[in-house]
């Protein structure tokens, strides 16, 4: 990923621009093995009763990587988005059904109302809000789209009536999945790090060991290139500047900025 080869660079790296060349490759590789990953998620998809079997498990670590790749074709291919908003809907199992959902947040843009596989994601929250792990996962797997204005869908998640902003679990879903999505967590205007910093702030009142683990993601300001070193950099000093910010954030903030 665009993210574990960041840590190779020695030198600032501009992040949009390594995940778009990441993102370029994967798909070039999709496009030309696009028919034999189809061949594989339609012979191997769980099918019948669920069976905890290794092989089962393997079969479904298998389809999840296959939708992996096929997701980088967007969502353009539409044999491929009917064939994943099944799976989502009808798997067996929670393993596949779950890498669909991830396959069908990261090529939808999760603002619009109607469509077939926004219903679907929407769906598989109304399917599970009484299972809170589950919840987190979806939460986790919606920071993750790459389409639209995917900050606004945040904002609206992060004020939701169901998200509990002192529940760790649900804190670290939902900011980790931005976390993980590197094309909306750097974002040339510094919106996504304005919003994580009031994020931490709020977050730091009554839970200062999250805050400090959540801080962990923003402190590698020095392997990125401007401008989003700088904008970062400064949304680090905006924390500490914050009055009655505990000291679990502030020491490792203040190490980063040394």
């Amino acid at each position: 990923s665009a993210h574990q080869l960041l840590e190779y660079f020695k030198d600032p790296v501009d992040p949009i621009k390594l995940s778009k060349t990441v993102g370029a490759f994967c798909k070039q590789v999709a496009q030309k093995n696009r028919n034999t990953l189809l061949g594989i998620l339609n012979d191997h998809q769980a099918s019948g009763a669920f069976e905890y079997s290794a092989e089962q498990v393997a079969r479904r670590n298998m389809t999840g990587t296959v939708m992996r790749w096929l997701s980088y074709l967007g969502d353009q291919d539409q044999e491929i988005v009917e064939k994943v908003i099944s799976i989502c809907k009808n798997a067996n199992n929670m393993t596949e059904s779950f890498q669909a959902l991830l396959f069908l947040t990261k090529v939808t843009d999760l603002n619009l109302k109607t469509g077939a596989a926004v219903e679907t994601i929407n769906g598989f929250y109304k399917n599970w809000k009484d299972q809170p792990l589950v919840v987190n996962k979806w939460l986790s797997a919606c920071a993750s789209s790459a389409k639209g204005d995917v900050l606004k869908k945040v904002k609206e998640l992060w004020n939701a009536d169901f998200f509990d902003r002192q529940n760790p679990n649900m804190l670290r879903s939902l900011i980790g999945g931005i976390f993980g999505n590197i094309e909306l967590f750097h974002q040339k205007d510094g919106a996504v790090y304005e919003f994580l910093s009031v994020s931490l702030i709020e977050t730091d009142k009554f839970n200062s060991q999250v805050s400090a683990r959540m801080s962990t993601a923003l402190i590698n300001w020095k392997k990125i290139s401007e401008p989003y070193s700088g904008l970062l950099k400064a949304n680090l000093q905006r924390i500490l500047d914050t009055d009655g910010v505990s000291e679990n954030l502030y020491e490792p903030i203040s190490k980063s900025l040394s």
